[in-house]
């Protein structure tokens, strides 16, 4: 489950509870803090691994043990912390393409999470072990979606060429992958699944490397925006307040037909 208490910004905006609990109050990091952990330490103790995205590296003393995935973002994916911070994760992290849509510079950004590193970590010279789980998100980009066969065995020439262990891509079917006219429509994500469920079944390259998805979804469907609304207007029964969102019927209508192709 994506539990994203960080919200990164192409130029500005709200950054999550994290920094802002409450978007209509002052930041308040420490009281962001505390929410936040106390949110996810209820989600994984209901038996739900979760996941972030690591906006603010120096954020991982309190979450970092909570986490099952960890995504380096489109806007950081180039970044030497980053890539560091991910060499030195826990657990498996995907690196998506940058904003343009490169997947090279997202395959570099693996490379590096997958070898040791040298770094200062809170004072201390540490010696990072290097992540043999770092993988690929392909996101879409400027240009477009991303998400087709030509991308994916791009990708996998890549891989080769660098010699990537456990080579692994996980398709994200919202932001640009999911636009329509230029628009993020929220219903396209089941398009974008459907079709490369279709293309597993008939392509064994695919299949091996494409393992699985990510779909920004919540209770209901679409976005609001806070800009627009007052504390007191604003839906607080689970309507996105960043990115457009399938509602709950969608996602899991999507999830029993997904089943259909598993094995």
């Amino acid at each position: 489950m994506r539990v994203y208490i960080q919200k990164p910004r192409t130029i500005k905006g709200w950054l999550g509870p994290v920094n802002q609990p409450d978007p209509y109050a002052r930041p308040d990091i420490a009281k962001g803090a505390e929410y936040c952990r106390e949110m996810m330490v209820g989600i994984v103790e209901l038996g739900m691994p979760i996941a972030d995205e690591a906006v603010f590296t120096h954020n991982a003393k309190g979450f970092g043990e909570l986490l099952s995935w960890m995504a380096i973002g489109a806007r950081s994916v180039e970044d030497q912390e980053h890539r560091i911070f991910a060499s030195g994760s826990f657990c498996a992290v995907g690196m998506k393409n940058g904003t343009t849509g490169s997947i090279e510079v997202a395959v570099n950004g693996i490379v590096a999470a997958q070898h040791r590193h040298h770094a200062a970590w809170e004072g201390y010279q540490v010696e990072t072990k290097g992540n043999p789980y770092a993988h690929l998100v392909l996101r879409g980009g400027s240009g477009g979606p991303n998400y087709g066969v030509e991308h994916i065995l791009e990708a996998k020439k890549l891989f080769e060429k660098h010699k990537v262990r456990n080579p692994a891509i996980i398709i994200d079917a919202s932001h640009d992958n999911s636009r329509v006219a230029g628009a993020k429509v929220p219903t396209q994500q089941a398009m974008v699944v459907k079709e490369i469920l279709a293309l597993r079944q008939v392509n064994p390259e695919i299949r091996k490397l494409v393992k699985g998805f990510m779909v920004e979804s919540f209770l209901k469907e679409g976005s609001q925006k806070i800009e627009s609304c007052t504390p007191k207007t604003i839906d607080r029964g689970g309507l996105s307040i960043t990115d457009p969102c399938m509602g709950w019927d969608s996602t899991e209508k999507l999830i029993k037909e997904m089943a259909k192709y598993h094995g």
